[in-house]
């Protein structure tokens, strides 16, 4: 297992990466289809913000949450923003809960502290791709982020 600082200074994990493609796998055959990116950021907005004294390192307001994407195609890359999809399915609700609460152990069990709500977002988007989630086309995630006000 190995843990690194990404280029904004963020400390991301090898195991963060392989329980939330595993978790988004189990989310995706339970559902018998894949989680569009927008449920995911709306799921993980409404836990975080439901339970970050208990998962995130300081308790933390989690407003809206974006998505940077980068749609490849025959010319140059098309970046987009995909905003929050709307939330009530208690099934993807369930997942994306215990996907965080994994997380956050696996900071706590390696790192002896939790996760800020920006390694957070980075450990769900690091491994993202077009087998965990819906994306347009031949796309990458290039960050998870809070929405500019």
């Amino acid at each position: 297992m190995g843990w690194w600082k990404n280029d904004a200074g963020e400390v991301v994990g090898d195991d963060t990466a392989n329980a939330v493609g595993r978790d988004l796998n189990e989310l995706n055959a339970a559902l018998g289809r894949q989680l569009t990116l927008a449920e995911l950021l709306g799921y993980v907005q409404l836990v975080l913000g439901a339970k970050s004294r208990d998962l995130l390192s300081a308790e933390t307001a989690v407003p809206r949450l974006v998505a940077d994407i980068e749609v490849f195609g025959d010319d140059e890359p098309v970046r987009r923003t995909v905003d929050m999809g709307t939330t009530g399915d208690a099934v993807i609700r369930q997942h994306v809960d215990g996907m965080c609460a994994e997380i956050s152990g696996l900071y706590e069990a390696f790192l002896d502290r939790r996760p800020t709500l920006g390694e957070m977002l980075e450990s769900i988007r690091f491994p993202l791709d077009g087998e965990l989630v819906e994306l347009p086309g031949d796309a990458d995630v290039r960050a998870i982020r809070v929405a500019a006000t």
